[in-house]
């Protein structure tokens, strides 16, 4: 399971598992050392599969650090929007190609039958 391996504790993110409805609900969050002093990108990821296709919605609304506190993306007084901006980018990039690649090699092992 691809939160399994993507997660230090996946009982403890995983907000939502409905395997009828095949919904699973994740609150995370994206570790980050921006600024030079560690940080997070609280976040929600959820994942949608059916018919052998899958989506997903990924939200993420603000930094936190322990220096900073929560700055809010939204907020009139967040500086660094930019640099936030491309950093949170290129977390949310690199789970989406976490994701994709799980699911593309798990669809290959089902069709090596030949």
């Amino acid at each position: 399971d691809w939160v399994n391996l993507s997660y230090n504790s996946p009982e403890k993110v995983i907000k939502l598992d409905d395997k009828k409805n095949h919904i699973i609900i994740v609150a995370g969050n994206f570790g980050t050392n921006l600024f030079g002093k560690n940080g997070w990108y609280p976040h929600t990821i959820k994942i949608e599969s059916r018919d052998n296709r899958f989506k997903y919605t990924i939200v993420v609304t603000s930094y936190y650090s322990t220096g900073s506190g929560e700055m809010k993306f939204n907020s009139a007084s967040m500086g660094f929007k930019d640099t936030i901006f491309e950093d949170v980018d290129t977390r949310v990039k690199a789970t989406i190609d976490s994701l994709s690649q799980y699911v593309i090699e798990g669809i290959k092992s089902k069709d090596d039958s030949w």
